[in-house]
């Protein structure tokens, strides 16, 4: 998706790539429209579970793709309990 940048090039391509905004990707993540720039600018990342879920889902992008870009490594244990937090985080997104 991205060529040479880093996780907020990519958040950034995802987000124009659905034709949202800033404050479009905040409501869906319930946080505000500076965190998102913040993220995107690479100001910080995202520090919890959710957050990167959060992104995940709305911007449809790959987990293993966003938390590489984000300099996380994927050792086997870990990439084998991520589809587990996903499905979880999408239980508790799905309204009801």
């Amino acid at each position: 998706m991205t060529g040479q940048g880093g996780f907020g090039q990519m958040i950034r391509e995802a987000r124009e790539r659905l034709g949202m905004t800033q404050r479009e990707l905040a409501d869906r993540l319930v946080t505000s429209e500076s965190t998102i720039s913040n993220l995107e600018r690479e100001q910080h990342r995202p520090i919890v579970p959710d957050q990167v879920n959060g992104l995940v889902i709305a911007l449809r992008l790959s987990a293993e793709e966003l938390l590489s870009a984000m300099g996380v490594n994927l050792t086997p244990p870990a990439a084998a309990r991520l589809p587990h937090v996903l499905v979880s985080s999408l239980l508790r997104l799905s309204p009801d």
